[in-house]
């Protein structure tokens, strides 16, 4: 593998130079345009890295060349400069914050040239057809650019089988697109909307037109949004969340933190491994999976004056993993609903008498960057987490019955991912997720009761047996009977 990277920074051009003792790939820096295009034209290269200081001349070099690499990387200086680039349709693998990891990065390009050389080889095949968020519409036009093809590609949502806006491509670049920029970069950045990239036998009037490609790119770039202001309902609540840090998750996707003032604790909606305060801490713990295991067991090791409020099954969980009894607070008029059948083992629902639901994957929202709450990225965002995270309409629906009784009481509510709910919006959330449409099936615990009893000390032979037997075992027992039934896809609806 062959890299170019153009830029002009020593701290840059010493973890590249690292990248290539760990990894012996060939990586070039070049620190000014006159010695890119030089080595451009006299190597072969895999893919290119470029410094934001270059990109608009670099993108103009690399893509009106047929020669040129087209798995393209951005390294950028200022974390807060992603927003600027995801204008123009990246994926992860596009950009590189600095300072980076070698090794990461090294995965990262390989990956890159594999999705372009795939890209290349379909367009070759004839089947345009790619997932805006998988391929990226950047990769997918920078991958034309190595064609003398001339065709309209369509971007378009994939729920409403709708074109939301269209690019003429003429000898492989963009010349022309459908609609005003302003709209394109709404489209591009709002990535609750499920869209695909296909080639239609339509046309289009001009909108806009552009020299080539990489003109297209440098006019989305230099296109300044304001946010538009968002409807406000103001909600009397007993408490008033406050945001503590963003965690990347990637470089698109952030995770949110919040905490509250709760009976003389600071009380943090899910275990957060980055919280330097840890005297009187209390961390709500909604649900198990091996991410919040291991922050929990950090939290262990710094020590301080921290406690854990969770349901009773998770803490037997938890102090047989080595937790000990004094690190668990029980508080009077705090309720948990067990809904082990959503999809995350051990998940449940706590709510606290102050009108606080706080909750796993049940009203998980993705995250991509600061916005406002408005209905439609609202919707869509939690729509599409619900996709990802939930398996079946009769799971999805079974949560919901669990809130039922508490639903009027809600002030916040706290999913472990995403934005934190108001009171004004509770209804409109719970609407949307009872009109989603999730596959149907599924096996409950009695038709596949006898798959688990190999793991009791002796075979019973009704269910009512089984489910007698199972109330006296000891917690190893009860959660390997946990696991297996998330193997087996078993809904435990009678627990």
């Amino acid at each position: 593998m062959k890299i170019i990277s153009l830029h002009n920074l020593e701290d840059v051009a010493t973890l590249l130079t690292n990248l290539t003792m760990i990894t012996e790939v060939d990586v070039l820096s070049v620190p000014n345009l006159e010695k890119f295009r030089q080595y451009l034209s006299k190597y072969q290269f895999n893919a290119a890295l470029i410094l934001e200081d270059f990109l608009k001349d670099g993108l103009n070099i690399l893509l009106n060349n047929l020669k040129y690499p087209k798995a393209i990387a951005i390294l950028i200086k200022d974390d807060n400069n992603l927003g600027k680039y995801l204008k123009l349709g990246i994926t992860e693998a596009n950009i590189e914050p600095i300072p980076f990891n070698p090794l990461t990065l090294f995965v990262k390009i390989r990956g890159l040239i594999a999705t372009i050389n795939q890209i290349k080889k379909m367009i070759e095949e004839g089947h345009v057809e790619f997932d805006f968020y998988r391929y990226g519409l950047f990769n997918v036009l920078n991958a034309f650019t190595a064609t003398d093809k001339n065709l309209f590609l369509t971007v378009k949502d994939m729920d409403e089988d709708k074109v939301l806006y269209s690019l003429r491509i003429r000898n492989g670049q963009v010349v022309s697109v459908s609609t005003d920029l302003e709209r394109i970069v709404e489209i591009n950045t709002d990535d609750s909307i499920p869209k695909i990239i296909v080639e239609e036998p339509i046309t289009h009037e001009d909108a806009v037109v552009f020299n080539n490609t990489a003109d297209f790119y440098n006019k989305l770039l230099e296109l300044s949004m304001e946010e538009k202001p968002a409807e406000t309902v103001i909600v009397k609540a007993s408490v008033e969340p406050k945001k503590v840090a963003d965690v990347k998750v990637n470089p698109v996707r952030e995770r949110k933190i919040y905490s509250f003032p709760y009976r003389g604790y600071t009380l943090y909606t899910q275990p957060y491994e980055g919280v330097k305060e840890l005297d009187k801490a209390l961390f709500a713990v909604s649900q198990i999976d091996d991410q919040i295991l291991s922050s929990l067991r950090l939290l262990k090791i710094k020590g301080g004056d921290y406690k854990i409020l969770t349901s009773p099954l998770i803490k037997s969980y938890l102090e047989f993993q080595g937790f000990k009894e004094e690190q668990f607070l029980d508080l009077d008029g705090v309720q948990f609903f067990q809904i082990p059948y959503l999809g995350s083992r051990l998940e449940t629902l706590i709510y606290l008498p102050e009108g606080v639901l706080i909750t796993g994957n049940l009203f998980g929202s993705y995250v991509s960057r600061e916005l406002e709450f408005f209905d439609r990225v609202l919707s869509n965002h939690l729509r599409i987490y619900h996709y990802a995270n939930i398996s079946s309409n009769e799971r999805l629906k079974k949560a919901l019955e669990v809130i039922d009784p508490i639903r009027d009481k809600i002030a916040y509510i706290f999913p472990n991912y995403g934005y934190p709910i108001e009171s004004a919006f509770v209804p409109t959330v719970v609407e949307i997720l009872n009109n989603l449409t999730l596959p149907e099936e599924f096996q409950t615990l009695y038709e596949g009761w006898k798959n688990l009893v190999h793991i009791l000390p002796r075979e019973p032979k009704s269910f009512s047996e089984f489910i007698t037997l199972l109330g006296k075992q000891k917690p190893p027992v009860l959660f390997n009977i946990v696991d297996e039934m998330e193997v087996l896809g078993i809904i435990p609806y009678e627990l």
